[in-house]
């Protein structure tokens, strides 16, 4: 899957979450950290970009989806919200205008955008999610074409924008 659908799902479902659950108490700007946890598993492609400029001999696939696309990372990310949910745990990581964002929900959202990242991932092809204990693989492998997922890219940023005019009058700020 491209980019935008990698951020565009998981800040989605964070936001359907917000609207329909927990209201003002959620602030937006989870909505925009989930959709940046999807995106997260693919900063090993910049990892390659980085080896292959500094001369390194590697292979694609020796980086991409080998370490960052496991199992293990969104469920620390998910035990870690856990932890920081106690109530002696209570961290607010920063302010933002009025909306103080508190730890426990970063590692929430990051978890929830991850393991969708990684569920995306395993419709167009096999992952291995439980690298290093075990190399068996996980998907559909279901090659759907460039066109198609750019496609479906464009067709999610315009349900997007629709869904953001209707709930939230986004054009109030432009």
């Amino acid at each position: 899957m491209d980019a935008v659908t990698h951020f565009l799902i998981p800040a989605f479902l964070v936001a359907l979450y917000r609207d329909l659950f927990v209201k003002k108490k959620f602030s937006l700007h989870y909505v925009f950290l989930a959709g940046i946890g999807g995106l997260l598993p693919d900063f090993d492609i910049g990892v390659y970009f980085i080896m292959k400029i500094l001369g390194l001999d590697v292979a694609y696939g020796q980086v991409h989806q080998v370490y960052t696309h496991i199992f293990l990372i969104p469920l620390v990310l998910f035990l870690l919200f856990l932890i920081f949910s106690l109530e002696n745990f209570n961290v607010i990581v920063c302010s933002i205008r009025k909306h103080k964002l508190k730890l426990n929900y970063v590692f929430l959202v990051l978890g929830m955008g991850w393991l969708s990242h990684l569920f995306l991932d395993s419709v167009v092809g096999p992952i291995h999610p439980f690298e290093p204990f075990s190399s068996a693989s996980f998907g559909l492998n279901y090659n759907f074409g460039s066109l198609f997922e750019a496609t479906v890219d464009g067709v999610l940023f315009l349900l997007w924008m629709v869904y953001l005019e209707f709930k939230h009058k986004i054009s109030d700020f432009i």
